[in-house]
């Protein structure tokens, strides 16, 4: 599987890369971009492709920082082969989320995508065998409590390997908006491809290329879009796979209730990138959800641990929610946790169970049931 030769053009002509309604237009502002983004290596790129005009310095300087973040990134690149390899050895089915080989696969040389760490997806029934798995490469438990914790209510826990290489090992896709994305049904579909990379290739599963629109949409609303290189994968992967079936992907994500936030981040996409035709496919904004987009531009630049960005930042994903079941499932939950934030600063010792789950709606707490028994 070859990068989209027409990606770099697509970036090129991007209307608003950033989300701030600023198209770039000098080198010193691609290359300013490129580090708010993560993605290094623009200058160089659009220098060599005849798009840019830049001198010696900004040239030197952006080389520099593309070589600095591919050295950055090849532990984790090889973090997520050999974590990959093993698990396919132990007969266990694992598929890699965003990360890079996700950026091997939507981005041109010499185009660096930054990971901040490793995703990989199994079912939750071979969580326990993964794990075994993991630990024998030398991966350990990054913390005990937090782990047990997220086993409850969230989707992954975390590891840290050689080289502090932190992975996130996902026995689901997605857990956010008081919804589920289930792991094993995004399983089921994955696909055997061959990734082309910067030195060699690598041959496993991939997600079905509609699967993972899914789950990139759905984990880019989930943190209020706070990295604008999410929405840019987006819009790359939907550019890349235009042979969509749209119907049956829409039914997909409301039967996972996950529809507005879906239809909200391909809509940010296709802004992001000025893609009329994946527009086209969508529905159009109510008042309501442009209201929400709003919010969510507020929220970008505000401080990131300020009470104020915290709580517009829960709003934004209440208003997300597919249904009221759901948005007032996630507000009890939101409550209980900062009741454990304001009790833990005020030097109470909580319980490991901590915060408890209000009810679930009756198709999580099936699923709940089954997992635990599983």
């Amino acid at each position: 599987m070859l990068c989209d030769p027409k990606a770099l053009e697509r970036i090129a002509a991007a209307t608003d890369l950033g989300l701030d309604h600023q198209p770039p237009r000098q080198a010193a502002d691609w290359l300013r971009l490129g580090g708010q983004l993560g993605l290094e290596g623009l200058v160089p790129a659009l220098v060599q492709a005849d798009r840019l005009q830049a001198d010696r310095s900004v040239l030197r300087q952006a080389v520099g920082q593309a070589m600095a973040a591919e050295a950055e990134q090849a532990p984790l690149l090889q973090a997520a082969l050999d974590g990959l390899q093993a698990l396919a050895r132990a007969g266990i089915s694992a598929v890699p989320l965003k990360g890079p080989l996700l950026a091997a696969r939507l981005y041109p040389q010499p185009l660096v995508r930054r990971s901040s760490d490793v995703d990989l997806l199994v079912a939750r029934r071979d969580l326990q065998p993964a794990l075994g798995v993991l630990q024998r490469l030398g991966y350990v438990d990054s913390s005990p409590a937090k782990n047990t914790a997220d086993l409850r209510h969230h989707h992954h826990i975390t590891l840290v390997g050689p080289a502090r290489v932190a992975l996130e090992l996902h026995f689901n896709a997605l857990h956010a908006f008081g919804a589920i994305m289930p792991g094993e049904e995004l399983l089921q579909g994955a696909q055997m491809a061959t990734v082309a990379l910067p030195h060699g290739q690598w041959t496993g599963l991939l997600l079905d290329p509609a699967d993972e629109l899914l789950y990139l949409a759905g984990h880019a609303a989930a943190h209020n879009f706070e990295r604008p290189l999410w929405t840019l994968d987006i819009g790359l992967l939907a550019a890349q796979t235009r042979a969509i079936d749209w119907p049956a992907l829409w039914l997909r994500a409301q039967r996972w209730h996950l529809q507005r936030p879906i239809v909200q981040a391909l809509r940010t996409a296709a802004r992001q990138l000025g893609d009329q035709e994946l527009l086209a496919q969508l529905p159009p904004a109510t008042a309501w959800e442009r209201n929400l987009e709003l919010a969510r531009d507020r929220l970008r630049p505000m401080p990131r641990k300020s009470i104020r960005r915290y709580a517009l930042d829960r709003a934004c994903l209440l208003a997300g929610c597919q249904d009221p079941w759901r948005a007032t499932w996630l507000a009890q939950y939101t409550w209980l946790r900062a009741l454990g934030y304001l009790g833990e600063r005020a030097g109470l010792q909580l319980p490991a169970s901590w915060p408890p789950l209000p009810p679930l709606p009756p198709e999580l707490g099936r699923r709940k049931l089954r997992e635990s028994k599983a």
